[in-house]
């Protein structure tokens, strides 16, 4: 027993295909519409997306910055924390971040440099903290969430990743302070 569908002209129920030559044409313009209108549509509010995002100038409230370096035998610690209105503060001592005494604040390209550059950082997955004789340390807050990095200078990628941001930072920060 076949059954017929609704709207189809012949007992067979090929709804008006009289052969497979026009099924298939009409697949294949299916799939050209497909391909040609809607995939770049698609493509293109992505990668719009992707720029408003990485190219944002705004920075967010919550965008805070501290990093330094130290450990070893003597367990002491210094470095720079830079928060979202660019205000910075160098601190010293056995924490990181502790003790911080202000040195000014940072221009609005300034701070955009190092708001743009750690949106790189924030990919990068936290990963095994690795402490040496020097070891370098960040804590990055973007939007609320926290990502923290020790590493040493050990020559893989993931570290010359974060001592490349790293030095970023030290160098705006030393412009600002030799100023």
């Amino acid at each position: 027993m076949r059954v017929r569908f609704k709207g189809c002209s012949d007992a067979r129920g090929n709804c008006g295909w009289t052969t497979s030559m026009e099924r298939e044409l009409f697949f294949m313009k299916s799939m050209l519409f497909i391909v040609v209108i809607i995939c770049p549509l698609i493509m293109q509010s992505c990668l719009r997306t992707m720029s408003d995002t990485s190219m944002r100038e705004d920075i967010p409230p919550g965008f805070n910055l501290v990093f330094g370096e130290g450990g070893g035998i003597t367990g002491r610690w210094q470095g720079f924390a830079v928060d979202a209105s660019g205000t910075v503060l160098r601190w010293e001592g056995r924490v990181a971040g502790e003790d911080g005494r202000a040195l000014g604040s940072l221009s609005r390209e300034e701070l955009i440099s190092l708001w743009k550059r750690s949106l790189d950082l924030g990919r990068l997955a936290e990963g095994a903290s690795q402490k040496g004789d020097l070891t370098y340390y960040v804590l990055l807050t973007l939007g609320g969430s926290k990502k923290e990095f020790e590493w040493t200078d050990d020559g893989s990628s993931r570290s010359k990743i974060l001592h490349d941001f790293y030095s970023h930072c030290h160098s705006v920060i030393e412009e600002k302070t030799l100023k």
